[in-house]
């Protein structure tokens, strides 16, 4: 059995494209991943780990996934990378055949509510540009604001506290789903979403 690492998946979807994967990451290869940076160096593995997150192979999804959210929101902080790949994790959302939706969900999610690690530029824009990034298709969430698993609702309601001034956009959603919200967590989340107040217009 062959051990599933991100050097396996990186030489198996390097340079392959499925057939199904093309109308969501035709373009991918159109950026020069290695001259951005991503948790760990430069990001030349990424478009890999992408088409490997659409992957029908179960285990190389799940490493695909583990490897993205370690590298574009390492321990909570984005990078340059992390802004580039937004537009694709939002084309994989929307496509219907995507395994594992709620993850990328959760990864875009994670995005918004990322940090930089440190104050210095060029780091901080980067968090600026991911939230910006996730900010344009923001209502691709809300569904998953319903999801089955309560771990999901709550990475989207707190992906919503980092867009206050679109509060007046999803308060009404939040206020509906928190009539039958039956976990705590997530309530309180709810509860912490409407309490935060965007900027004066």
């Amino acid at each position: 059995m062959t051990r599933v690492s991100v050097e396996y998946l990186v030489e198996k979807y390097g340079k392959h494209q499925e057939a199904s994967t093309d109308p969501i990451l035709q373009d991918l290869d159109h950026f020069d991943w290695s001259a951005a940076g991503h948790a760990y160096g430069d990001a030349s593995d990424v478009p890999a780990l992408l088409r490997a997150a659409l992957s029908q192979v179960q285990e190389d999804r799940e490493m695909a996934t583990v490897a993205l959210f370690g590298e574009l929101c390492h321990q909570g902080s984005v990078y340059e990378a992390s802004a580039l790949a937004v537009p694709f994790l939002f084309r994989m959302l929307e496509y219907p055949n995507t395994p594992d939706r709620a993850t990328i969900a959760c990864l875009l999610a994670s995005l918004a509510y990322g940090s930089p690690g440190t104050y210095e530029e060029p780091r901080y824009k980067w968090v600026d540009a991911t939230r910006q990034a996730v900010g344009k298709r923001l209502e691709l969430l809300y569904p998953f604001l319903e999801h089955d698993e309560p771990e999901v609702r709550l990475f989207m309601v707190e992906a919503l506290t980092q867009f206050p001034h679109r509060r007046k956009e999803y308060s009404s959603l939040l206020r509906t789903i928190l009539e039958t919200e039956p976990d705590e967590s997530v309530r309180k989340g709810i509860y912490d979403a409407l309490a935060v107040q965007g900027p004066k217009e």
